[in-house]
């Protein structure tokens, strides 16, 4: 039988509860399963603690207890050993103290005479003495109490450690699985296995960050944004989490955003190559083109190998209008990789533009060769069109509708042109 406590809210009904939110302010109940830790918890991630957790700090406050109680015991027989003996003296004292006053008191001289004889000096001088061994027990007393500190336990559980106590070795089994599945381009797998890491160690930011990535690949940005602000506030130093919110914002046309986001990646870290490509495509859908093409050759700068940041680079100078400056992109691209088909196509556009149209089709053949992508079978049409090639365009534009091209009215419009 499954003892295990489930979610009650919509949507959570197959999550397992997994501990208790501590947070002195949050209004949501205090119970979270996964999906309320992401979804309603979010802020606070760092108060939100799970049972293992719980169960270590209850264990470590039991061992402090009965050490506790063992301190207490030593400091109890070490005050009722002293309470004895000073005790027994201040008895003697305070007998011997009221024989003198009732000597005194029957005028019994004789009596006084021979006791004081009995008496050194100090003895005579019977407060002070007193008040001496009653400082010597206090004092005792204090001997048998230094060092002890009462642990405070619920301050334990509010303000225990953030780390995850869960299975870490199966969270990073997991991640590293979805890692692999990523690189297939297996996405849904891929977040399943995140998913999974994170149940176990919900610590590992850079888990919330490939998450964010994966959510983005599958269209899910507003999840995809609450992955990267988790992962944000376990380590406010992950530049790369920043980068990801970016490109989330990114695909939600939140230009102004991307920027913001990039500007504060680079400030941890000016090395990111990555902040700077998405900074410059943000500042390209501005009209902001030279700040746009600062930026990829700043990226190129940093990383020489960066492919995605001389395509954006080839694409930004065939914008401007500089075709000459993007063929060069493309051809110092290709020596890095001469199967990127991307860079064949940029180059093929610029040709075109420049009304080479020879070579052109030759970079979008290349292109089609390489990745069977339909749509350069149409930029090789329409070059053939504007080359004066109209009946031989024809035949490319009947394969690309045979290959699925989505927009049809354009290519019966061009067909019906010639």
């Amino acid at each position: 039988m499954n003892s295990y406590l489930m979610c009650t809210f919509d949507g959570h009904e197959h999550e397992q509860i997994i501990g208790f939110c501590v947070n002195e302010i949050c209004t949501q109940i205090p119970q979270f399963c996964l999906q309320c830790l992401k979804e309603r918890h979010k802020n606070h991630v760092e108060d939100c603690k799970n049972f293992q957790q719980y169960q270590d700090i209850a264990i470590k406050s039991l061992k402090q207890q009965q050490k506790e109680l063992d301190d207490l015991e030593r400091v109890y027989n070490t005050i009722k050993k002293a309470y004895k003996q000073h005790s027994q003296i201040l008895v003697s004292k305070i007998s011997k103290t009221q024989q003198l006053i009732e000597m005194f008191s029957q005028r019994q001289y004789y009596e006084i005479k021979s006791m004081i004889c009995t008496l050194n000096q100090q003895q005579i001088s019977l407060i002070p003495k007193t008040q001496q061994n009653f400082i010597s027990f206090i004092q005792t007393i204090d001997n048998a109490i230094k060092g002890l500190t009462k642990p405070n336990f619920i301050k334990e559980f509010a303000q225990q450690p953030k780390q995850y106590q869960g299975d870490k070795v199966s969270a990073q089994e997991q991640f590293q699985q979805g890692m692999k599945l990523w690189d297939q381009q297996n996405f849904s797998e891929a977040l399943h296995f995140f998913n999974e890491s994170i149940k176990n160690d919900p610590s590992l930011d850079d888990v919330y960050r490939w998450k964010g990535r994966t959510l983005i690949k599958l269209g899910r940005l507003n999840e995809a944004l609450d992955a990267c602000d988790i992962a944000i506030q376990i380590n406010p130093k992950n530049d790369l989490a920043y980068t990801t919110k970016a490109l989330a914002l990114f695909d939600q046309r939140r230009y102004d955003e991307v920027i913001l986001w990039c500007d504060k990646a680079l400030k941890i870290n000016p090395q990111n190559d990555a902040a700077f490509i998405n900074k410059g495509l943000a500042l390209g859908r501005l009209r902001r083109y030279q700040e746009e093409l600062m930026c990829y050759e700043k990226s190129i700068e940093i990383n020489r190998k960066n492919e995605a940041a001389y395509i954006n680079k080839g694409c930004a100078l065939n914008r401007q209008k500089q075709y000459q400056e993007a063929i060069q992109c493309c051809d110092e691209l290709l020596e890095i990789n001469s199967q990127l088909h991307q860079a064949y196509s940029i180059k093929g556009i610029a040709l075109h533009e420049m009304k080479k149209y020879k070579e052109a089709i030759k970079q979008f053949d290349k292109a089609y060769q390489i990745s069977k992508n339909v749509e350069y079978l149409v930029a090789k049409a329409d070059t053939l069109f504007d080359s004066g090639q109209k009946n031989k365009s024809k035949q490319f534009y009947v394969e690309a509708k045979k290959n699925g091209y989505q927009d049809i009215q354009y290519l019966d419009e061009k067909i019906s042109q010639i």
